[in-house]
């Protein structure tokens, strides 16, 4: 009798034990998981920021990118669950994206009218309102830019430029624009405007953001 009820008692203590380690297994699967995932994210996160360029923004604008990063990798780690974990990275992520590129309008309206003077004042035909530029950054108090003109005809032929940036249209380049005066990359890194860190950093950008530039055209002023 006592061996039956000792048999009884030891198989559902082992019962007990099993359960209670497998319950403990699977939680702790559950937060490796969980741990993975908020890694996973927080990189991606760090990543979107990155392709960014700092350059490409205003001092101000920049640190609010800054915060919104620090804010959501802070929320990350405070969310309990994966899908918690994704709702914050693409929120932020989304906050981040809307964060504008600027330049003061005072100075968007200058180079405008600097390159209507100098890059576009052989055709009459030409207008203000319908000029518009790519910005690169700013660069040693250098404004790097790409001029376009919608009326403006540019031969469809691929040209180089220092660095190996590459452009599809000839008459599309970048230039820098200082002090009212417009110069291409190879014056400005012969005369000192431009070091070959700005260089790299223009030319990664330029890559990067080629279908902006040539084709969508979403992030020209």
């Amino acid at each position: 009798m006592y061996k039956k009820l000792f048999g009884l008692s030891l198989f559902a203590f082992i019962s007990i034990f099993i359960l209670t380690s497998c319950g403990a297994a699977t939680t702790s699967t559950i937060n490796e998981t969980l741990e993975k995932h908020r890694l996973n994210a927080l990189t991606n996160l760090e990543e979107h920021v990155n392709n960014k360029h700092e350059a490409l923004y205003c001092f101000d604008n920049w640190g609010i990118i800054k915060n919104l990063l620090n804010n959501g990798k802070t929320y990350i780690n405070m969310a309990t669950n994966e899908v918690a974990v994704d709702n914050v990275l693409m929120e932020t992520k989304d906050q981040i994206n809307n964060v504008p590129r600027r330049l003061g309008d005072e100075i968007i309206q200058q180079i405008k009218e600097d390159a209507m003077d100098l890059i576009y004042n052989d055709d009459p035909n030409l207008f203000i309102e319908e000029t518009f530029f790519f910005y690169y950054g700013t660069f040693n108090g250098n404004i790097v830019v790409m001029m376009h003109n919608l009326r403006a005809g540019y031969p469809r032929q691929v040209t180089y430029d220092i660095f190996g940036i590459r452009y599809p249209n000839i008459g599309q380049y970048i230039r820098i624009w200082s002090n009212g005066n417009f110069y291409r990359l190879a014056y400005a890194y012969e005369t000192g405007m431009l070091i070959t860190e700005d260089l790299e950093k223009i030319a990664s950008i330029h890559e990067e953001q080629s279908s902006d530039i040539f084709r969508n055209r979403r992030t020209w002023f």
